[in-house]
């Protein structure tokens, strides 16, 4: 079996991503919530989580009750930026961190 090459993409780019996901999408909360637990292990994972707030959607407009807690918006920080590269090697149906 050969080795193949490591493939790595920018943890900032995937946050960039979810946040859009997450504020602008019309998929279920469900699947947003996939999302937010891909990320949040990502970013336990490389240690640079640093929370999430709340997307301007996620407010009922007459209360002001948070409506849709799937509608997050995760942290950039210098700590995310200075770490901006998660290596993965994809393992048949799956990937396994190095």
């Amino acid at each position: 079996m050969t080795r193949r090459k490591r493939k790595t993409f920018k943890i900032t780019e995937l946050i960039k991503m979810v946040n859009r996901m997450n504020e602008e999408s019309t998929c279920s909360p469900e699947i947003r919530i996939g999302w937010n637990c891909f990320v949040e292990g990502i970013l336990m994972e490389t240690k640079t989580y640093e929370g999430y707030n709340f997307a301007r959607n996620a407010f009922d407009p007459q209360t002001g009750e948070i409506i849709d807690d799937s509608r997050r918006m995760y942290c950039e920080s210098d700590q995310v930026k200075f770490r901006t590269q998660w290596d993965h090697t994809w393992i048949n149906e799956g990937f396994l961190t190095q």
